[in-house]
């Protein structure tokens, strides 16, 4: 489909603005144009569109609406109108990135609060921000409750008599509990309002010299409280000076593109230094790829917003001039009331605050392309995940559900576990562990096929009931293993799977990648809560198994030597190098027994000797 000529032939050669439509009558894209009837002749042939995503565009437009306008700047304004009233599919719509923490002073309450948002809305209070960190709000909270004693309780409702915790260690001045007055209470907000509108040096006079005054009265623990808000502010304000640049006052905005992602960051610049950042994204427009156009776009999107001319600064810094700059400019004038410059800087301060904008949008850029991927990626997982099920006929949840792990150190003491889980929940009575082979290094490979080849035994006999679904710990190596168990013995239609710890991934046999199913997901639950159980199965036996290794000892492994004469031996020799230095005869006379017995302890305990010396 696409526009037919004898339409496109009625519109007027004028500038205006077009909405493209497709079969249902939606709005799909809104676009302007200084001679309207050239520029939609260019929909009417999807073939010989180079660009994929305008060719996409083309091939669902059957329809088109125009609006003849007087001049280019109407066009421009009245096309971002009809954006943001028909949002449609194929324009650019920038979305904030992050709502960003501000701290919010309610200078309307009789007690008024600071506390932190991430929404600023017109009830009468003052807001401070936005911060790129929350880290950075939630130290200047403490910093305030801890020297000021503003913080988030107080408000209009007092419950006289009754502070807050933070009153008793310092933290509150008490006003939830009616501890101060309106009056005193008032003038240490707007000392706290004074600080956050960054006037530090009024604030470190202010506490100097009441500083002086308290050690004057001999009130030295106020004074040095005082003496630590002066040096705390100082500090502050030096790192507000480490961020003081020589660039005028303004916003720089960087744009940089990434595949179907176009992303913005901008710096606000205010007295010097960057006061706030924000950033957005959106999808690349159909018809609406080159930078200078996207710069245009946004600007319209971004200070147009509700028409507030504050919101306008009186310079915009920008990496290259945008589409329509003369027409651009006197729009964002009307709405500032006053001058505008979009300003391309070449060199200084401005110049590099500029590309470290660029620099944060295309950082942003690399960022949604990876969520994209792994966005995409999630859903192939779920299509083979859903089709491993299909093919083995599950669903949720399966009758019985075997999950095996293995445990040991360095190759030692290696145990397997069994846990088997039925109709979703544990069945304890099915539970088995298996105590393996020493092999003297870690083999969990080949622990998992001597685990399933025991376990296949019994499945062969018919003394156990068939599994609806194995589940083994770990990936690749030991879900193929398993599977190469199982259908040596004629057991191909049981399913497996392995379940890797660290990713939580899913592991299938003969496939050379995981799946990850998303954290919501039921199947994953069931998985992980499985094999966890597993792993607490068999850590609990290995302990076990260590413990008791643990308390044997040398003289277990004699021939001739049982526990009575054990502790015979460890009550009149205390340890093994008074076994070892003991004769020969002094051991037969004392367990009583012959010469050849005598030698052999002696013999062990020089040669355990030995080893740990």
């Amino acid at each position: 489909m696409a526009l037919r000529k004898k339409d496109v032939g009625r519109i007027p050669s004028g500038p205006g603005v077009y909405l493209l439509k497709d079969a249902t009558g939606t709005v799909v894209y809104v676009g302007k144009a200084k001679a309207l009837r050239s520029r939609l002749k260019s929909y009417i042939d999807p073939e010989k569109e180079p660009n994929p995503r305008r060719r996409l565009l083309v091939e669902v437009v059957v329809s088109v609406e125009h609006l003849s306008t007087d001049s280019e700047v109407e066009a421009l304004v009245l096309e971002n109108v009809l954006i943001k009233e028909h949002r449609p599919r194929y324009n650019v719509e920038f979305r904030d990135d992050k709502t960003y923490p501000y701290l919010k002073l309610t200078v309307h309450e009789r007690f008024p609060r600071l506390l932190k948002t991430r929404r600023v809305v017109e009830d009468g209070s003052l807001y401070f921000g936005p911060y790129v960190s929350a880290v950075t709000v939630n130290r200047l909270l403490r910093f305030i409750a801890r020297h000021f004693g503003v913080g988030s309780c107080g408000g209009e409702r007092v419950k006289t008599g009754k502070p807050c915790f933070n009153y008793h260690i310092g933290r509150c001045l008490g006003a939830c509990g009616g501890m101060i007055g309106s009056d005193p209470y008032r003038e240490q907000v707007n000392r706290v309002k004074t600080m956050l509108e960054g006037n530090f040096e009024l604030a470190i006079a202010a506490a100097e010299q009441e500083m002086w005054a308290a050690a004057s009265r001999n009130d030295f623990e106020r004074a040095a409280r005082l003496r630590d808000l002066m040096n705390g502010l100082k500090r502050m304000s030096q790192e507000q000076k480490a961020e003081r640049l020589k660039a005028r006052d303004g916003d720089a905005v960087g744009l940089a593109l990434a595949l179907d992602c176009v992303c913005v960051q901008v710096f606000q610049v205010r007295d010097g230094k960057i006061t706030g950042r924000r950033a957005f994204y959106g999808e690349v427009p159909a018809d609406e790829d080159s930078p200078a156009e996207l710069i245009r776009s946004f600007l319209f999107q971004h200070y147009c917003q509700g028409n507030d001319g504050e919101n306008v600064p009186g310079l915009i810094m920008l990496q290259q001039e945008p589409s329509e700059q003369a027409e651009t400019r006197l729009h964002l004038e009307k709405i500032r009331g006053g001058k505008i410059k979009l300003w391309v800087p070449k060199r200084g301060d401005a110049s590099r605050l500029v590309k470290l904008a660029v620099r944060n949008a295309r950082e942003l850029g690399q960022i949604k392309t990876r969520e994209k991927a792994v966005s995409d990626h999630a859903g192939k997982d779920l299509q083979r995940w859903e089709a491993f099920l299909k093919r083995y006929s599950l669903s949720w949840q399966p009758e019985l559900v075997e999950c095996y792990d293995v445990s040991n150190i360095q190759g030692m003491q290696t145990v397997a576990s069994r846990v088997v889980f039925k109709d979703g929940a544990p069945s304890k009575k099915l539970y088995r562990r298996y105590r393996l082979r020493p092999t003297g290094q870690p083999d969990d490979v080949g622990s998992i096929k001597e685990t399933l080849a025991r376990r296949v035994s019994h499945l062969l006999n018919g003394s156990e009931e068939e599994p609806s679904l194995i589940v083994v710990d770990g990936g690749t190596p030991q879900v193929n293993t398993a599977r190469a168990v199982l259908d040596e013995k004629g057991l191909e239609h049981i399913p497996v799977l392995g379940l890797a710890k660290r990713e939580e991934s899913i592991h299938l046999p003969g496939a050379r990648f995981a799946i990850r199913l998303a954290d919501g997901n039921i199947w994953l639950h069931l998985l992980t809560h499985l094999r966890n159980e597993a792993h607490r199965f068999a850590i609990s036996y290995h302990r076990k198994l260590r413990s008791r290794a643990g308390k044997r000892s040398f003289l277990d492994d004699i021939e001739g030597i049982g526990p009575a004469r054990r502790k015979k031996l460890l009550t009149h020799f205390r340890d093994v190098s008074g076994i070892a230095a003991a004769g020969v005869d002094d051991v037969s006379r004392l367990l009583k027994c012959g010469r050849q017995v005598a030698q052999r302890v002696v013999s062990a305990a020089i040669a355990r000797q030995a080893i740990y010396r």
